[in-house]
């Protein structure tokens, strides 16, 4: 994949992007296997209430840890700090250069919208396009408390000239959060929490339980005990998790409700759980669904492009979803960016690319082949080259984006 050909794309395709959790490190942590461990638990025999309320608890406070406590910024401590800015400042560099690409694009061809879906809850991208002169359309409309409406996103921004009354369109970005948001809440409609009031609850609830077994420190134990010898399996750990748990209830009572306050206080975030079954456990999930299929008429127009990154592909309802899209639409092309190797393989295998997709239209690009792309490039200069070992989104931005950026300017 060639970044000629990219530019020339862009310039009339419909644009949109599909960020996953990968993007937004170092400063918040992947889901990793916290779903993995969460639809076992559903599942798992052997267990009273008590105990699985525990485990549960347990695994979503690694999830609140390392996803949702770090958007408070009251919690943004000295050493989390230039993590944080990092990853905002990436964000907005990026955010920047779309807006450029989208105001120097052909206005006959296409209109001056990208779409950026998500299935990130967190508040960074918020907090970065701040920092840039973007429009930005994030669903809600009106006065506080501003209201959710999926409609808005067929909005178009347009000023007028005032010597020539010509109306203009205003670059926008559209941003779709396709797993739901911590700033969402229900109040008869989906309204923003601007002070995540709700998440603050979820966090005090949690800090009010006196037993939660520390996760991560329980991955590292049985790591450390089998000596590396062989990979852990997400089963294995739960495992580990159920034997630890029963030996501390041996000698120790628990209060049960105040786990079950938790669970409730948690499960008023509007997001879709991570788990296998996470749209039928979703309370509110006809909005999830309505997001979803605009994603999907969104790869089904003529002439899009997708640019995904940052996502393993590891969700099955997404996978679905994209693979069917390139098969329906073969003017639409998709563009992967893997972090590195052994995550392009992950994500064929996800995609079933190999065998699935029809028209050949899904490209999982990881550094070495685009820096090879590179190579046989003649009329485009992309300063330090050598120096990309990851896709992640400095990197993406820096050698993909800015590049283009420069070319159309």
């Amino acid at each position: 994949m060639q970044i000629e050909r990219l530019k020339d794309i862009i310039q009339s395709a419909n644009m949109n992007f599909l960020f996953g959790s990968g993007l937004s490190r170092p400063y918040l942590s992947t889901l990793g296997e916290i779903e993995t461990w969460l639809t076992d638990l559903n599942t798992r025999p052997g267990l009273n209430d008590v105990e699985r309320d525990t485990l549960r608890c347990s695994i979503i406070n690694e999830y609140l840890q390392g996803v949702i406590l770090p958007n408070l910024q009251e919690k943004i401590n000295d050493d989390l700090k230039g993590y944080y800015d990092e990853t905002i400042d990436n964000y907005a560099s990026f955010l920047h250069n779309i807006g450029i690409l989208l105001l120097q694009r052909r206005m006959n061809l296409c209109h001056k919208t990208a779409n950026l879906f998500t299935t990130n809850i967190d508040m960074l991208i918020e907090a970065a396009v701040r920092k840039t002169k973007l429009e930005f359309n994030d669903g809600f409309a009106g006065r506080k408390p501003a209201i959710f409406d999926e409609g808005n996103f067929s909005k178009m921004q347009s000023k007028v000239s005032m010597h020539l009354q010509k109306f203009h369109e205003i670059p926008t970005v559209n941003y779709i959060k396709l797993h739901g948001s911590i700033n969402w809440k229900y109040d008869e409609a989906i309204v923003a929490d601007d002070d995540l009031d709700t998440v603050k609850k979820v966090m005090d609830a949690f800090v009010s339980i006196p037993f939660l077994l520390n996760v991560r420190s329980e991955k590292q134990k049985i790591a450390k005990e089998k000596g590396g010898q062989s990979p852990l399996s997400p089963s294995d750990i739960m495992s580990h998790l159920i034997s630890e748990l029963k030996k501390h209830l041996k000698d120790n009572e628990i209060d049960h409700s105040l786990y079950l306050s938790a669970l409730k206080a948690y499960s008023e975030i509007i997001m879709v759980n991570p788990t296998k079954s996470k749209f039928r456990e979703t309370v509110m999930d006809l909005p999830f669904y309505e997001l979803m299929r605009l994603f999907s008429n969104e790869l089904e127009k003529p002439n899009t492009i997708l640019f995904v990154g940052g996502f393993s592909f590891a969700d099955e309802h997404l996978s679905k979803i994209t693979l069917r899209a390139a098969n329906n639409n073969p003017t639409l092309l998709i563009v992967v960016f893997a972090y590195q190797q052994a995550d392009k393989v992950l994500i064929e295998k996800n995609l079933n690319i190999e065998e699935g997709c029809q028209n050949g239209n899904i490209c999982v690009l990881c550094p070495e082949e685009y820096k090879e792309c590179y190579s046989q490039m003649n009329d485009m200069k992309i300063d330090n080259i050598d120096s990309l070992k990851h896709f992640d989104l400095a990197s993406i931005d820096k050698f993909v984006f800015q590049p283009i950026v420069s070319s159309v300017s």
